[in-house]
């Protein structure tokens, strides 16, 4: 047995700081550890990053039926980043997002042309003139994409405590 010992410096200058740059709708956003917090949704940079290449709110603001004929009125990219960032962040009533209308960090990752989230009206006063079967052929497009997107065997679960395996096992139901 040897009773030499080597020493091997692993992290010579600590843990290194970990920083993720992400493309949102507002620009590139990097994100790193801090002790100051410029807003609690900051995993709302990957979010942004991952809707932009997915392309969905683009398709569907492109393909909204009705016109917008109001100067004023929010864009609809803007009205569906702000809906489904609510949506994501448990938000079970159209009124839950006046919680983040105001957060301007959220509003200039996700790209917010007025600088800020649109609160419920604007949920309201957009689909108010659609009706239930063109709301339905509007989705429908973009659905049909996401769907085609999927692999044939897919798992739809979001417990990672879980150990996915795929293939056929004796008494096994899905």
């Amino acid at each position: 047995m040897n009773d030499a010992t080597t020493m091997t410096v692993l992290h010579s200058a600590g843990e290194a700081q970990e920083r993720f740059r992400f493309e949102c709708a507002g620009g590139a956003v990097e994100v790193m550890a801090a002790t100051d917090r410029l807003t609690p949704y900051g995993g709302v940079a990957a979010w942004s990053h991952y809707l932009d290449k997915l392309g969905v709110v683009t398709d569907l603001a492109q393909r909204f039926p009705v016109p917008r004929t109001s100067p004023n009125a929010t864009p609809v990219a803007d009205v569906l980043h702000a809906f489904i960032f609510s949506c994501l962040m448990g938000g079970r009533r159209f009124a839950h997002a006046r919680r983040l209308q105001d957060d301007q960090a959220v509003a200039a990752i996700l790209g917010m042309k007025k600088g800020r989230l649109c609160g419920e009206d604007a949920f309201t006063r957009m689909l108010a003139e659609m009706s239930p079967s063109v709301a339905r052929s509007w989705l429908a497009w973009s659905e049909r994409d996401l769907y085609a997107a999927l692999p044939s065997a897919f798992i739809a679960d979001w417990d990672s405590t879980v150990n996915t395996r795929y293939g056929r096992q004796d008494d096994v139901a899905v």
